[in-house]
């Protein structure tokens, strides 16, 4: 329980920068006098560290163990969340972002291959939970000191305080990470070794996860735009909607963690995609209230599907490949989290922001019927 418990708080940390970006760029690109589209640099650079970091987790924790590369990222996060706080150009925001991305890859796929493998699904749902708590503080302290002056920064120092607070609070937690894994060294896994990794399971399990990722981050990124452009709510409005889609996020979560003992990840992940496809029709209504339900609505239907995801990393595939598995898919996730935010923002710019509600019709399609290729498999462990 002790270490269930490290794990959420770490998770908060890692949800408190991945709204801001969004949300406060509308301002922070008036401040640093650039054009709309160039949140997707910053969005490039951050994910590409997430990548790199995902790919090498494995390598990583066999090397300093989760306790110290949990730590680390935590410092790592809040040392970019200060510098952003404090720059005065672009290109220092550019920098930033590489340890900000850093920060979070390599300890997002340690901890979900850990909860995986050692937790009931209901524990992943309920950690995403937590990533959402992190989350809604985001956009809530915006929404409170966007309209003071550089409320923008201020509302990134406060969270930068926020992290180095949680970076002191695990520090002591180092060693009892050391001797929990020493004690986990000698778990039999050996049914579990001969596991063959079918490539249409990798096939379409990576397609969700790309799909999932463009679909959050196109949110994250361009939803408080998309609102003030589009539905000409105010900023403050559009930071305070944003924050209730990561409430949806985060209460659907919490949510699915006890549907879960009862429904299987492969039907909570159906049902999530529909409801997706729901919340983006509402976003063809010329109303203004619809499309912030809309948003909402999609928090909702994301909200079980990436932890059902994660959950299922170790039964597709084997505990044996479970830890470079995690990896992989966090990085081919954050491939699309990558390249897929500036390309949307670069048509979206150049077209209109109307078109982001057909970008999540089409995708929510392809997401229903890659679903129904998921293999059948035993319910939940």
């Amino acid at each position: 329980m002790f270490f269930l418990i490290i794990i959420y708080l770490t998770f908060i940390s890692l949800g408190l920068p991945d709204s801001l970006l969004g949300t406060t760029w509308p301002l922070m690109r008036l401040d640093l006098n650039m054009p709309i589209e160039s949140a997707g640099i910053l969005s490039l650079v951050i994910s590409g560290g997430t990548i790199v970091s995902s790919i090498l987790s494995h390598v990583l924790i066999k090397k300093f163990g989760t306790g110290k590369v949990t730590v680390t990222s935590v410092f790592l996060t809040a040392f970019a969340l200060f510098g952003y706080a404090i720059s005065k150009e672009f290109y220092q925001l550019i920098i930033l972002s590489i340890p900000l991305g850093i920060g979070a890859g390599a300890i997002d796929a340690a901890l979900n291959k850990y909860v995986a493998e050692n937790y009931e699904a209901k524990h992943m749902n309920w950690l995403h939970s937590f990533w959402g708590i992190g989350a809604i503080i985001g956009p809530i302290l915006i929404s409170l000191f966007i309209n003071t002056n550089n409320g923008w920064r201020l509302g990134y120092l406060v969270i930068a305080i926020i992290q180095f607070v949680l970076f002191l609070t695990l520090i002591p937690t180092i060693r009892k990470w050391h001797e929990k894994e020493n004690g986990n060294k000698n778990i039999d896994i050996e049914n579990n070794n001969n596991h063959v990794i079918n490539k249409k399971v990798v096939s379409v399990v990576l397609l969700s996860y790309f799909i999932y990722m463009l679909l959050e981050s196109s949110i994250i990124l361009w939803g408080a735009t998309y609102l003030i452009e589009i539905k000409l709510f105010t900023e403050a409005t559009a930071a305070l909607i944003i924050s209730l889609f990561f409430v949806a996020l985060t209460m659907g979560r919490m949510l699915s963690g006890f549907l879960s003992m009862k429904i299987s990840n492969k039907n909570l992940i159906k049902i999530g995609v529909l409801v997706i496809i729901l919340g983006s029709l509402l976003l063809l209504i010329n109303n203004s209230y619809f499309g912030a339900l809309g948003i909402i609505i999609i928090g909702l239907g994301l909200a079980p599907i990436y932890p059902s995801l994660l959950h299922q990393t170790p039964i597709y595939f084997g505990k044996k490949n479970a830890q470079k598995m995690m990896g992989y898919q966090m990085a081919f996730g954050y491939v699309s989290s990558t390249f897929m935010p500036p390309i949307i923002g670069i048509i979206l710019a150049k077209t209109s922001f109307n078109n982001f509600t057909y970008i999540f019709i089409i995708f929510g399609l392809i997401f229903a019927a890659a679903t129904l290729f998921y293999p059948n498999t035993r319910k939940n462990m």
